[in-house]
């Protein structure tokens, strides 16, 4: 009896440990992709804010000029080529001076003030087409410049093309 018990035990030993080495190589599996979700959601990311530091040059040169049509053309010309951007605002003393769009537009009801953060995530009731929208801002001296990025173009760095890992926007 002694003979026949010792390799039942040895394999369902051998069984309980290759289920083991199974399941926690499935589930490093995963922990990896969501890894790698994250990873790729950052990058997109990354990239769109480097448009809105990029378009911030270009409102800053500008903002040391005075807000012509010339100098809104060039505004509105940097917004439309980020394909990411909305629209590029400058502030003097809280005050809209310059923007991207025709005639000094704001696509914003009311310009949310947030002084220690670059970026804000604006709610759909502050906006005048009734949809989020990602403001990234930069202080200079009496100048403050808010680049808008829609919450489209967020929803679709967030989207990750691997399966089971899903990133939201609420």
């Amino acid at each position: 009896m002694r003979n026949t018990l010792i390799p039942i035990l040895v394999a369902i030993c051998l069984f309980i440990t290759g289920v083991a080495i199974l399941n926690i190589q499935l589930w490093y599996s995963a922990k990896a992709e969501y890894l790698a979700g994250a990873r790729y959601a950052a990058n997109n990311i990354n990239h769109i804010l480097e448009e809105a530091s990029q378009a911030t040059q270009t409102a800053v040169n500008i903002a040391g000029k005075e807000c012509n049509l010339e100098e809104q053309y060039q505004l509105g010309t940097e917004a439309a080529l980020k394909p990411h951007l909305r629209t590029i605002i400058i502030l003097k003393q809280g005050i809209v001076w310059c923007t991207s769009l025709p005639g000094n537009r704001v696509l914003l009801s009311r310009i949310p003030v947030f002084p220690d953060s670059n970026l804000l995530l604006a709610p759909a009731i502050d906006t005048v087409n009734r949809l989020p929208i990602l403001l990234y801002q930069n202080q200079f001296a009496d100048t403050r410049i808010l680049v808008t990025i829609s919450d489209q173009h967020i929803r679709g760095a967030l989207n990750v093309p691997l399966k089971g890992v899903r990133y939201v926007l609420r």
